[in-house]
């Protein structure tokens, strides 16, 4: 309102004024008039407008829309001071808004939610609400740094335990080669300690390494002047030994020179003692050549002459006592004399016990065939007696030969093709020829008996096996060895008695001697009896019987039996 004022006043003035000036046109007055008030006018608007425009931008700025004049016309600067206030509100909301912000960050940051999100309370609230938040937070945080803290110092702990021990056994090593170790001057930080001591320790046994290195080098020096002693030693005695009298003997230092001094003297020495041997081995090996030959001729003599008489006879050196080439000579041709005929008389004896051997062949072949050879009082010579033998066997075979034929001829079907056995019964055979009926009969019965006694064996061995299987006791070696003995005692005895004769036939052959065949049937059931009886009465397999009586094969002999006694 007082602008609107000013503006009249200033214009009232104005026009006053340009009524008593004189102008050279009215409305050129005029004009001036209004141009210096619109220019007066303009100045100030100009700079309010700009104030205006930056207020505008820091509302802007701050993410707000600026308030609108309340009259278009209205004064700039009661507009200036409405976005001023505005201004001020928005950066006292933007402020609260940032720490708001920082607070509700650290709350995320810090795992939690912060409780003024979206919220219409008052903003200053939130903010107290947001630190009472945050504070509990850094607390909960705090705990959980310090218990995440114990348990690292907790887990590091075996970690320094172990560098602890190292530092110590460190030390230690340093102590072992004399020195103090730069830790306890306390001088450095916990986790330079143990570095710090590893140099030192790596320094010290490189000091160590050089000083062992020179005192090697001086050990070996002085062994080398040992040796060199030694050598020199060695060498003065083997020439003293020798005879002489070393150059170095006055000498109580060992170098290279003396020893080379002593080894050249070494050398002609041996030389001059070498060569003064071969002379007198040479004189000593023709001494001895000659008695060599005289003992090799006397050994020789002594060796030809015990040959002889280990033959019988007498050396024609026998009264000779001196040794030449001659005795020699005719020694050797005794003994090539002796030794010939000792070859005939061998000989001879060989051929008489050749004969002998053959004698023995064909006496032996007439026997198999179960003749008697003749006597050898029958004929003049031995050679007439091995042609009587041999034409004797030859008789022999032609008679056994046709005897073999009658069999063919005499022997029944039933002989030939036997009945089949089974678990109940089996059947043998068997054949005989002997000079009489009866004793045909009892031969062809053994044989018989014979075979049924490996067949049962067999059969009852079998059915043994599969009970000791089945009962699971092949391990037990005493209870194993029971049953075999008492199954072998069991074939013996039944092989007695218990059989029946199926089919016999005889006859007289041409020779004079009978002939007779039987088939022997036996039932098995005598057998598993005679078994099972011996096998409940034997102490040896008590504690393993129960486990045999439970045995498949076991029970089968059971029901054998059963229906053999016809139960």
């Amino acid at each position: 309102m007082k602008k609107l004022y000013k503006i009249i006043l200033s214009f009232v003035f104005i026009v006053l004024i340009n009524t008593f000036v004189q102008t050279t046109s009215y409305s050129h007055g005029y004009l001036g008039v209004i141009s210096i008030f619109t220019s007066a006018l303009a100045s100030d608007h100009t700079a309010e407008r700009e104030v205006i425009k930056k207020l505008k931008i820091k509302i802007y700025n701050l993410g707000a829309e600026p308030v609108k004049k309340k009259i278009l016309i209205g004064s700039d600067k009661k507009y200036i001071i409405q976005l001023k206030e505005q201004l001020k509100e928005l950066q006292k909301q933007t402020s609260i808004d940032e720490v708001r912000s920082k607070i509700e960050k650290e709350i995320e940051e810090l795992g939690g939610k912060p409780i003024t999100k979206i919220s219409e309370a008052d903003q200053d609230e939130h903010v107290i609400a947001l630190r009472k938040q945050l504070e509990n937070l850094k607390i909960i945080k705090a705990e959980k740094d310090q218990a995440k803290k114990l348990k690292k110092e907790k887990e590091e702990e075996p970690k320094k335990e172990k560098l602890k021990a190292l530092k110590k056994e460190i030390e230690d090593e340093i102590i072992a080669l004399g020195e103090e170790p730069i830790t306890k001057k306390n001088e450095f930080e916990a986790d330079e300690e143990l570095k710090a001591l590893q140099n030192q320790l790596e320094e010290l046994k490189k000091l160590k390494g050089e000083e062992t290195k020179k005192a090697k080098k001086k050990e070996k020096e002085k062994q080398k002047e040992e040796r060199l002693k030694a050598l020199k030693k060695e060498i003065e005695d083997r020439i003293i030994a020798l005879g002489e009298e070393p150059v170095t003997k006055n000498s109580e230092f060992a170098d290279d020179e003396e020893l080379v001094a002593l080894q050249n003297q070494l050398q002609e020495v041996q030389k001059r003692k070498v060569k003064a041997l071969k002379n007198k081995l040479e004189e000593l090996k023709k001494l001895k050549a000659e008695k060599e030959k005289e003992e090799r001729l006397k050994a020789l003599k002594e060796e030809i002459e015990d040959e002889i008489i280990a033959l019988g006879a007498d050396p024609v050196t026998k009264n000779s006592e001196f040794v030449d080439d001659k005795n020699i000579q005719a020694l050797g041709k005794q003994l090539e004399q002796l030794k010939l005929d000792a070859e005939k008389k061998k000989t001879a004896e060989v051929f008489e016990e050749d004969r002998q051997k053959v004698i023995q062949v064909v006496k032996q072949e007439i026997l198999s065939l179960g003749e008697t050879p003749i006597s050898e009082f029958e004929v003049k010579n031995e050679d007439e007696f091995i042609n009587a033998l041999r034409e004797q066997v030859e008789k022999i075979k032609q008679i056994k030969d046709q005897e073999e034929k009658e069999i063919k001829e005499s022997i029944p079907d039933w002989f030939i093709m036997m009945p089949k056995a089974n678990e109940k019964v089996i059947y043998v055979r068997g054949t005989a020829a002997v000079d009489t009926l009866q004793g045909s009969m009892d031969s062809a019965t053994n044989a018989a008996l014979r075979e049924l006694g490996k067949k049962l064996e067999t059969r009852l061995n079998s059915k043994v096996d599969e009970t000791v299987r089945q009962a699971g006791i092949g391990e037990d070696i005493t209870t194993k060895t029971e049953i075999n003995r008492v199954s072998t005692l069991v074939v013996k005895e039944v092989t007695i008695s218990g059989y029946e004769i199926s089919q016999t036939k005889m006859f007289k052959m041409d020779n004079g001697k009978y002939r007779s065949f039987i088939l022997l049937e036996y039932p098995v059931g005598n057998l598993y009896k005679a078994f099972l009886n011996r096998m409940e009465n034997s102490n040896a397999i008590k504690d393993s019987l129960k486990a045999i009586k439970d045995t498949d094969t076991f029970k089968e002999l059971e029901a054998y039996v059963i229906e053999f006694s016809g139960a």
